[in-house]
């Protein structure tokens, strides 16, 4: 009686780990295809240059390396979240979409979220790059790679100088996704994922960090 005790609570143990983990699987495939396919690539085959310069951000945000930081960025970062991500910011904007709505929310697509790049190491690295993301740098990525014209960047000349945003010349754009939580027993209590999403644009200098955006 013992045993057939022990053999049937293996064997709903099992069952329930099989629905487990078939019930996480389906939320990561829902994930990776929802929106356009073709920006959902599973992969760490990025180019050479890209890979090399990937390497070496990550490496520098794990070391706290400003300098360094500074030699991979562009001179501003684009980052709307940066926006409000402390409370005095959060007040300083909630202050202003209460006086005009419509201003503040084009500010925040616009001028508010170029970041100088200096400011950003300063004041926003600390707050993006916290202990979770820097342990998740290094392992697996997601990220998508299109050849876009200058004037669909951002014309600001912090990031491309305006005499580029002139000229019809495209420029690759990676976009590296990391997602947390990534383990399927985190993905089984917790109703959402999300996406981290650093984004390098091709330049003369090799590719440049440009930009940081939060899904959701």
């Amino acid at each position: 009686m013992r045993n057939v005790s022990k053999t049937s609570y293996l064997f709903v143990l099992i069952i329930i780990l099989f629905f487990l983990t078939d019930h996480c699987k389906k939320k990561l495939e829902k994930e990776e295809t929802s929106g356009d396919e073709t920006k959902k690539q599973i992969s760490t085959n990025l180019s050479s240059n890209m890979e090399r310069t990937w390497k070496r951000f990550v490496s520098a945000i794990q070391s706290d390396d400003a300098v360094e930081i500074k030699k991979l960025s562009t001179n501003c970062i684009y980052c709307t979240t940066c926006v409000t991500n402390t409370a005095k910011e959060k007040s300083s904007f909630e202050t202003l979409e209460k006086k005009n709505f419509e201003t503040a929310y084009d500010k925040l697509y616009s001028d508010f979220s170029y970041i100088p790049i200096d400011r950003f190491i300063r004041e926003d690295k600390p707050i993006i790059f916290d202990s979770t993301i820097k342990s998740k740098l290094s392992g697996k990525i997601k990220y998508d790679s299109s050849w876009i014209k200058a004037a669909d960047v951002h014309n600001q000349a912090c990031i491309l100088s305006k005499a580029k945003f002139k000229t019809a010349q495209k420029y690759q754009v990676y976009h590296i996704r990391i997602s947390i939580p990534d383990d399927w027993v985190s993905l089984f209590l917790t109703e959402e994922i999300t996406d981290y999403v650093f984004a390098f644009i091709q330049t003369e200098d090799g590719y440049k960090y440009y930009e940081f955006s939060q899904i959701p």
